[in-house]
């Protein structure tokens, strides 16, 4: 690859991890996460950077909705599920990505649930494979939802 090339990966990324905060900070619910030390603007550029694929067409868009903000989100998601359960040493801004990425699995499982009926071959077919991934996640967090519990108990124990 070229310095060019280079460059230009940077520049795409970093230009979509902009329009991602812009989606993101309209959220009061995602906001709320914000409130200590690592900012938005860490977790997009990391969230860009884990996800980016070259020639990948949701970095193009302009147009940002949940569906493909999970996207985002599940890409990365087992990148930092499998980081934390072989080295259990994330930074704040990765356990940000892994909060996120529960909240739209959540909510894409919610919105899938409650969608009207009537949809054509293709569109449940997009909905299934979204509401799949939703689970995956959620799955995933109760996993490291016990180990985080596990942690905080032999952690208690240590002093005894």
């Amino acid at each position: 690859m070229s310095v060019i090339q280079a460059i230009g990966q940077q520049n795409i990324k970093a230009e979509f991890a902009h329009r991602l905060q812009g989606f993101l900070s309209q959220d009061p619910d995602v906001r709320e996460l914000f409130s200590g030390a690592t900012s938005m603007t860490t977790v997009v550029n990391l969230l860009a950077a884990l996800s980016f694929q070259e020639g990948d067409a949701r970095f193009q868009t302009d147009a940002l909705d949940e569906e493909l903000v999970f996207s985002l989100f599940f890409d990365s998601f087992y990148l930092l599920f499998i980081k934390e359960l072989e080295h259990n040493n994330l930074s704040q801004a990765e356990k940000l990505i892994l909060q996120l990425s529960r909240y739209y699995g959540e909510l894409m499982a919610k919105r899938i649930v409650q969608a009207e009926t009537g949809l054509g071959a293709e569109e449940l077919s997009i909905r299934a494979e979204l509401l799949k991934r939703a689970n995956c996640v959620l799955q995933a967090w109760e996993q490291l939802d016990k180990r985080y519990a596990q942690q905080r108990g032999n952690s208690r124990n240590m002093g005894r």
